[in-house]
Parts: structure tokens; C-alpha cells; sequence
């Protein structure tokens, strides 16, 4: 079935393989089937040709493999063009974190979080600070996930 998607994917006119939607799918089909080199190569093609957040943030998501270091650098490359870009940087967190630099990994995720906090970045970043052992440092982001979770309830009554 994965040839028959693959033969398929490559039929399709150019203008329908640049949409995001479809790339985001061709991708999930890519890593079910452990095809991560190829889900790679499409984020990267994909990255190089179309700008998109969305896009950044599945390269972070990308389970560890030998071409994380390649990813790092290139990734790397795109921040001198790109120094504000919070998705870029989270991505670059979590690209640090899989080849274990740590403390590059914080840099990175507090770089982000500086230009667009998150509840989930800060999970992220708490669960790194608790693992080095930082935990004044780890329950501070953990509260601040905890305040952003908050706001996103429903308004009910409290005793």
C-alpha cells in the first residue's frame, strides 16, 4: 500500500503536493510507516520551497535518527534569516534535545518561549529542567503552563 501511496503522491501536480493539508497527511503516512528518511526529505523540500510554521514544528516532532545533527544545521541556517521565529527555535529545542545539548536545548526553548509563550513549551521546558535537576527552575515553567492551561477553561463558579 505504501508504493501504491508513494506512486500516487508523485502523480499529483506540483501546485497540490506545495499545500500544507496535504503534505501534513503525506507526512503522518511517512512516519506510520517508519519511512523517515522520505519524511524528512518532504519536510525539507517542502521547508526550503514554503515557509511554514507548521512545517518547522513536525521537523522537531520527528522522531530521533542518524540525520539529526544534518537537521540541527540546516535548521541553524534558517534562524540567521529567521532569529524571531518562535516556531524555529522550538523546533531547534527539540532537534538539541534529541542529540542530548542540553543546555542548547534550554536556550533555544527560552528563546521561544520569550517570543510566544506556550503552555505546552513550557511543559517542555519544566520536564528538561527537572531531568538536569533544576527543579526551582522547573516548577517556575510548570506553574506558568498550569496559568495557561487556566485561561483556556470555561469560566465556572468556585466556592
Amino acid at each position: 500500500k505504501l508504493s501504491q501511496a508513494k506512486a500516487y503522491w508523485q502523480q499529483l501536480p506540483s501546485h497540490l503536493t506545495k499545500q500544507e493539508e496535504l503534505i501534513m497527511i503525506w507526512l503522518q503516512q511517512l512516519v506510520s510507516a517508519q519511512q523517515l528518511e522520505a519524511a524528512e526529505q518532504l519536510l525539507t523540500k517542502s521547508l526550503k520551497n514554503s515557509w511554514s510554521a507548521g512545517l518547522i514544528t513536525q521537523l522537531g516532532l520527528l522522531p530521533a535518527s542518524p540525520n539529526c545533527k544534518k537537521h540541527l544545521v540546516l535548521a541553524q541556517s534558517w534562524l540567521k534569516k529567521r532569529p524571531n521565529d518562535a516556531a524555529l527555535l522550538h523546533c531547534l529545542g527539540r532537534i538539541s534535545q534529541k542529540l542530548q545539548q542540553w543546555e542548547a536545548a534550554l536556550d533555544y526553548y527560552l528563546a521561544s518561549h520569550k517570543i510566544s509563550p506556550q503552555h505546552s513549551l513550557c511543559l517542555e521546558i519544566s520536564l528538561l529542567y527537572t531531568a538536569l535537576g533544576r527543579l526551582e527552575e522547573a516548577k517556575f515553567y510548570n506553574q506558568q503552563a498550569i496559568l495557561a492551561m487556566q485561561k483556556q477553561l470555561t469560566k465556572l463558579p468556585l466556592p
